[in-house]
């Protein structure tokens, strides 16, 4: 566990480019919820320069009307100290596990910044030590990150430094996991509901025999060496390589839907049991709104016997959900009125 001695401000950091590329991701937030407001008859303010922040309030006002305010995808749904935790995925881990939860086992490290603060020696050195010693592969995060930032899938000690180097220039905390097989599942929870649920995939490009992998990048959001070593390590490719016709090259590790990852809905399959687990872990962590990341190796329309729960986000983004289809998109409109709603009205 981490060190609580002293006091460190910059316990996250935000690097401008991804600030900039969640204010364009979350911006469909604002929007939704501009057009909730006007479904159940509410009124919007959203500020007007950058259209990032703004209130929903009631259009005929009573003494126990509450405007209900909003940032992107920061929601005035869930309290403020629960919905501070699950950004801090050690944390949330801890609950998790104390209310009888399966999660991963995981070992915490600090940039040399927040070990001098705190001090403590669970440095990048003492991360190699450690695991040097249990073995490769491990799964390497940031502790508050999310859109799958940061996230490495290492098999030797130069990847590990190289993802541990990258992660300290955005957080200040590390978190080293075993690699667990499984399908990766995203769960949205509103009050007593799962509202949605898909399975994700990582990101994959299909080989025409003729254009290169960079060229056949789907994205320019990612990371590219990142991406290169992964092709290095499994294909023996490099950016430049091609593919040939049908070859279905995987490029990331992680499933994230930002980082051009795969959905496939399961929220009229997924099991009753799996659904009252969710919820259950939502409120036992004191939120109202949130995603949460499952994986399993279980079949879903079954009751899972085995699980872990990966993540709990309090500020889920729909906007990739939505783009599946007609159906997705329907869900995500009716969820976020319904939120509205229960502001204006409570």
């Amino acid at each position: 566990m981490r060190s609580h001695k002293g006091v460190f401000c910059g316990h996250q950091k935000t690097p401008l480019c991804d600030t900039i590329k969640n204010t364009m991701i979350e911006r469909f937030t604002v929007r939704m919820l501009k057009e909730a407001a006007e479904a159940v008859g509410a009124a919007c303010v959203v500020e007007p320069n950058f259209g990032h922040v703004g209130y929903i309030e009631a259009k005929e006002k009573n003494a126990d009307a509450k405007r209900f305010y909003f940032k992107l995808s920061a929601l005035d749904v869930n309290a403020f100290a629960a919905s501070k935790i699950a950004i801090d995925k050690e944390y949330t881990q801890y609950f998790l596990q104390k209310f009888g939860y399966s999660t991963i086992p995981t070992e915490v490290f600090f940039s040399d910044e927040w070990c001098a603060v705190n001090d403590t020696k669970n440095n990048l050195a003492a991360a190699v030590a450690y695991v040097n010693k249990v073995g490769y592969p491990r799964i390497v995060k940031p502790n508050s990150k999310s859109q799958g930032r940061g996230v490495a899938k290492v098999y030797s000690e130069s990847e590990l430094r190289m993802a541990l180097t990258e992660i300290f220039l955005i957080d200040n905390i590390a978190l080293i996991q075993p690699f667990i097989r499984g399908t990766d599942y995203r769960i949205v929870v509103y009050k007593d509901r799962v509202m949605m649920a898909y399975s994700r995939s990582p990101l994959t490009i299909t080989g025409d025999g003729a254009r290169t992998v960079r060229e056949l990048l789907p994205i320019q959001n990612i990371s590219l060496p990142v991406v290169e070593v992964r092709l290095k390590r499994e294909y023996n490719f490099s950016l430049d390589s091609i593919p040939h016709v049908g070859q279905v090259v995987q490029l990331l590790d992680n499933a994230n839907l930002s980082t051009g990852g795969t959905a496939l809905e399961v929220t009229e399959i997924l099991h009753k049991d799996t659904k009252e687990l969710v919820v259950r872990a939502v409120h036992d962590l004191g939120l109202t709104f949130a995603g949460v990341d499952i994986l399993t190796t279980d079949d879903i329309t079954k009751p899972m016997l085995e699980y872990v729960i990966v993540e709990v986000n309090a500020m889920p983004g729909l906007e990739h959900y939505a783009s599946l289809g007609t159906t997705q998109l329907i869900r995500v409109r009716s969820l976020y009125e319904e939120i509205v709603k229960d502001a204006v009205n409570p």
